[in-house]
């Protein structure tokens, strides 16, 4: 993407105008459009933009900078992406109701009652001896 503000931007539009550029010609250019940027300045723009990846050296000269990817400029401002689907989700078959003899380890209701009066005679048993 282009630099939004700044001597970035113009260095980037240079560079974007006159292909492969060194930097001397960035800076002349720079001058007759008369923007007053130090060397400095322009050189530690430069090698930003190469860390930033909007700039890259040129393959034949390592002194000329040419656009990291030429085509990233030229993307809209955004990109619809395709939304997914929602998947089916398969519903579980309803389980039968739990009921207190199936609940309970498979004990008929009479064995429970006997264990019922078991437990209460003992209950009363041991309280009476306290």
């Amino acid at each position: 993407m282009k630099p939004r503000r700044g001597f970035a931007k113009d260095i980037y539009e240079i560079v974007e105008e006159n292909g492969p550029v060194a930097y001397g010609g960035i800076h002349k250019r720079l001058r007759e459009r008369q923007i007053r940027v130090s060397s400095k300045q322009v050189k530690k723009s430069l090698s930003n933009m190469v860390h930033r990846k909007k700039l890259a050296r040129a393959e034949h000269c390592d002194n000329k900078f040419v656009l990291a990817n030429p085509k990233t400029h030229q993307k809209p401002a955004f990109e619809l992406e395709p939304t997914p689907t929602p998947t089916q989700v398969e519903k579980m078959p309803e389980r039968d109701e739990i009921t207190p003899s199936r609940g309970l380890f498979n004990i008929d209701l009479a064995i429970l009652a006997v264990i019922a009066v078991i437990t209460s005679a003992l209950t009363t048993i041991i309280l009476r001896n306290l």
